[in-house]
């Protein structure tokens, strides 16, 4: 939960710096912060907690992924040097989108109930509908964001639709209460089903 606050906050600094004309300080100050949430992150490692009525779990699965998420992030943002300087303009864009898809990808990975997991997964692939469609002027970049976001768009309603199934079929989104209910189904015999033939 620390993580996910942290990374947001981290992201709304970015666009704060852009008002302050304050370009030149984005990118190690980002990086900087970034590693800090790294630290904070790798802290809860063995230390499982719940918040917000297990919306959010914190465990070492989701503790390895976040980091390795945070590191690949830091990397992605260092090493873009050559195209920032061809975008000054819009550095803290860029940098602040990418902060943004960190925090989806760690909300995807920190779920502890199937409408966070989704929430996760739309702040995510939001965030790349508009990193792929970010070159305006550039025809193949427009047909790269329509693309991305039609695909993206069927395959969230997919989603949704199955967790609807499953919320119908089981009564509540929580994961640990789906593998308790899960649990109490007894094993049935289906017409038809041969598995227990003699």
């Amino acid at each position: 939960m620390n993580t996910l606050i942290a990374i947001t906050g981290l992201g709304i600094l970015c666009l704060l710096f852009e008002i302050l004309n304050l370009r030149k300080a984005i990118i190690p100050f980002t990086i900087v912060g970034l590693l800090g949430v790294l630290a904070l992150t790798v802290r809860d490692y063995n230390m499982p907690q719940a918040f917000n009525n297990n919306m959010i779990v914190v465990n070492n699965f989701s503790v390895t992924f976040s980091s390795l998420f945070i590191v690949l992030t830091i990397f992605l943002i260092a090493m873009s040097h050559s195209f920032y300087q061809h975008h000054q303009t819009q550095i803290s864009d860029f940098v602040a989108i990418k902060i943004f898809l960190l925090a989806g990808a760690v909300a995807m990975v920190s779920f502890g109930n199937l409408a966070m997991f989704f929430l996760g997964i739309e702040v995510l692939s939001i965030s790349l509908y508009i990193l792929a469609a970010s070159n305006r002027l550039n025809v193949r970049s427009n047909e790269a964001g329509m693309k991305y976001f039609l695909m993206g768009s069927f395959a969230s309603g997919i989603l949704l639709f199955g967790i609807c199934l499953i919320y119908g079929g089981m009564g509540s989104f929580d994961v640990a209460e789906l593998r308790r209910i899960a649990d109490l189904v007894p094993d049935r015999d289906y017409p038809g089903d041969d598995r227990n033939a003699v």
